[in-house]
This record gives C-alpha cells, sequence and structure tokens, in this order.
C-alpha cells in the first residue's frame, strides 16, 4: 500500500476511528483501525491505522497506506526514515520529481476570505497533470529540463536558480 498523489487528503483529518472527509468532488477519504492481511497478532491493541479512499459512494473503499500508534516515535526515528527515503535508490522520492499544488477558491460569499479546494495541480516527472474533480488529464508533456523549468515558473510559481537547474544534470531524474 502506498499514497497516491490523486488519493492524499486535502486537509487535515481527525484521528478517530471512522473519520471521514470529502476530499474533492466525489472522493472521500477516511481513517479506520483494523487488522492488516497476514498480521499474526489479532489483539485489539495492535490494530492499524489504515487511510483510506473512495471516488464515490457507490465505490468501494481502497486502502493507500497504513501506520501504527502503539510505537512512541523520537526525533532519531524521523531522522532515520527520511533519510532513507531521500536516499535509498529504489524509493520514489530518490527516482521521481513531483510536485502538487491544491487549487482554491472562496467556499462561498457568506463566508468571506474561506477557501476551498477544487482541484490539484501536479508535475509528475515530465507530465503536468490536473485533478480538477475526480479524474486527472494530463496538460502537458515536457521533454527536456528547459520545458520543466519553465512549466514549474508557469504552473507553480517556482523559480529555480542556475545552480538548482545544474544540478539536476547527469541525475536519474534528468529528463533526457
Amino acid at each position: 500500500m502506498f499514497a497516491s498523489v490523486e488519493k492524499g487528503p486535502t486537509q487535515p483529518m481527525r484521528l478517530a476511528d471512522g473519520a471521514m472527509i470529502r476530499n474533492m468532488g466525489t472522493q472521500d477519504v477516511r481513517l479506520t483501525r483494523d487488522f492488516i492481511p497476514r498480521q499474526a497478532s489479532r489483539d485489539p491493541a495492535h490494530q492499524m491505522w489504515l487511510y483510506q479512499c473512495r471516488n464515490s459512494e457507490s465505490l468501494p473503499w481502497v486502502a493507500y497506506y497504513l501506520f501504527s500508534d502503539a510505537v512512541e516515535w523520537l526525533a532519531p526515528d524521523f531522522s532515520v526514515i527520511n533519510c532513507f527515503t531521500g536516499a535509498s535508490i529504489d524509493r520514489f522520492a530518490v527516482e521521481n520529481v513531483l510536485v502538487v499544488k491544491f487549487l482554491r477558491q472562496s467556499a462561498s460569499d457568506y463566508f468571506d476570505g474561506i477557501q476551498e479546494i477544487y482541484g490539484k495541480r501536479m508535475l509528475v516527472n515530465g507530465a503536468l497533470k490536473e485533478n480538477l474533480d475526480v479524474k486527472t488529464t494530463i496538460v502537458e508533456k515536457c521533454r527536456s529540463e528547459d520545458q520543466r523549468v519553465a512549466s514549474l515558473r508557469k504552473w507553480f510559481d517556482i523559480e529555480l536558480t542556475t545552480a538548482e537547474i545544474l544540478a539536476i544534470a547527469n541525475h536519474i531524474t534528468e529528463l533526457r
């Protein structure tokens, strides 16, 4: 199970069994406590938190990731997992460029200043995608680093320095 950029929560969630939020469009996400397949211990204290998603009320819930609160995590634990996910060659974050921007609009005239998320824009390697409801579409395809740098500027307001642009040369994520 892993988190998909199209299925991640768009707002904080209450850590409570069955807590559910409307994510985007007709998509709902929730947290539940349960055992996972092949889990040996069936002690209720060993249940895991499962993050689940469904794209409409007529579809089944699908688990995307899980975590446990049975073990206390300390600062060194986070250092180890951050180092591993950021440096291990077989990790998604090392082999891919991923940028996500949530698209917001005013919730209503009644709630002045409050904004709601109506979609998201994603750059996944060289593919610029948008999800404005439940369906994700490809907006443009970058075939070179120059095009990707231009997309970051145009779609995400990200201006890379010369050093940042040069740093990707000969890296596994370089568009060739």
